[in-house]
Order: C-alpha cells, then sequence, then structure tokens
C-alpha cells in the first residue's frame, strides 16, 4: 500500500470492522465451511465442478450469511465431480 493511502486502508478497515460487530449482535452469522466437507444445496451454491471426491467442496469461492435459520446468501463453492485429481 502506498504512504499515503495507508491512513485511508486503516479507516476503512475500521468501518468495515465495526459493520460486522453490528451485524453479527443482530444475528447475523457467517455460513462456516472447510474444503472437504458434504455439498448441501441448502446453504451452497456450487458454481463449478472438477476432480475431486464426488458432492464433497473442493473449494470455497464466497462466504454464506445467515441469520437464525434464515439464509441471506449461499456460500459459492466448487465441488467434486468423483474424477481422480491429476497430479
Amino acid at each position: 500500500i502506498p504512504e499515503e493511502a495507508k491512513e485511508w486502508a486503516t479507516g476503512v478497515t475500521a468501518i468495515f470492522k465495526q459493520l460486522e460487530e453490528t451485524l453479527q449482535k443482530n444475528g447475523l452469522e457467517k455460513i462456516e465451511l472447510k474444503e472437504g466437507a458434504s455439498f448441501d444445496p441448502e446453504t451452497q451454491e456450487a458454481v463449478s465442478m472438477q476432480p475431486g471426491k464426488k458432492d464433497k467442496i473442493v473449494q470455497v469461492l464466497e462466504a454464506g450469511y445467515k441469520i437464525e435459520d434464515r439464509i441471506l446468501r449461499r456460500s459459492k463453492v466448487i465441488v467434486g465431480n468423483g474424477e481422480k485429481e491429476q497430479k
């Protein structure tokens, strides 16, 4: 980051953290996923498939969010298609 932008970046980061804390206090939760977990179409959106264990998450592209049991945005993931990975 250029020297003249550091102060601006610090301010934006502080605002983002404040917004995130406020949303969490009001019930917003990030949907936590790990690579290798089973694909769940209720909370996840498969945007692509690639070699890997069938119906397992290969990569998380974008986090999802929910309030209580209501999904606001499904997580975007890449899912394995059952083909062996080439090395």
